[in-house]
């Protein structure tokens, strides 16, 4: 067989085989549209059915999900541990978890960002001392439940203006003292990447979403 005639035979199998990975990705591509155009159907169902009304051309025509690659700060949770009990001496308990103690309580932060605090701190003013705490370290106040120092007050953790969902923080007070802190504590994001299915890594610019321990984008 001539050298020539199996170059072309070689050139055909790998049009063939090209054809056939793209005629897969097009059939995934496909399916994955279908399946969104259905969730956004039944989702605009049942949300009309609930008297909620919108403008459907606003939804953007395809989902992408995309995870964050975040680095634990250990001295950024001293930081915040320091600023809800006083002066944090911290200790590792194992399994990810970093303990610390003060003179108002105890903070414990999980490698996950789960963090939960359980103190005796009086304030001057709950909602203030809520929002400076907040806006120092980087959540965006929501709601204040707070009746003569009595209730809680919510944050949730923002970045450039984008809410980062499921990573809120709860602030709880009785008689004007901070007693319980629970919630989603993240590191700053400054240096954060995130990354496509296939790898891609793109800028932080999209609103996040936290899953189950994951910070994910929308």
């Amino acid at each position: 067989m001539k050298t020539s005639r199996l170059k072309n035979i070689v050139i055909v199998i790998l049009l063939l085989v090209n054809a056939f990975l793209l005629f897969l990705l097009l059939s995934r591509r496909a399916e994955e549209h279908d399946s969104n155009e259905r969730r956004v159907e039944q989702l605009c169902t049942l949300f009309e059915k609930n008297g909620v009304a919108f403008d459907r051309a606003l939804l953007p025509d395809e989902e992408t999900h995309l995870s964050l690659s975040l680095e634990r700060d250990t001295a950024r949770e001293e930081a915040f541990a320091s600023a809800l009990l006083g002066t944090a001496e911290s200790s590792n308990s194992g399994g990810g978890v970093s303990r610390f103690t003060g003179e108002y309580g105890s903070c414990s932060i999980r490698s996950g960002g789960t963090a939960d605090a359980l103190l005796s701190r009086p304030v001057d003013d709950p909602e203030s001392f809520s929002k400076q705490l907040f806006k120092t370290f980087g959540y965006t106040f929501l709601t204040s439940q707070l009746t003569d120092g009595n209730g809680s007050v919510t944050g949730m953790r923002s970045e450039k203006g984008q809410l980062i969902f499921n990573a809120s923080l709860t602030l709880t007070f009785s008689d004007s003292s901070l007693t319980g802190v629970s919630g989603t504590f993240l590191p700053a994001l400054d240096e954060v990447r995130r990354t496509d299915v296939y790898g891609q890594q793109y800028p932080t610019t999209h609103p996040i979403r936290m899953g189950t321990g994951i910070p994910h984008l929308w």
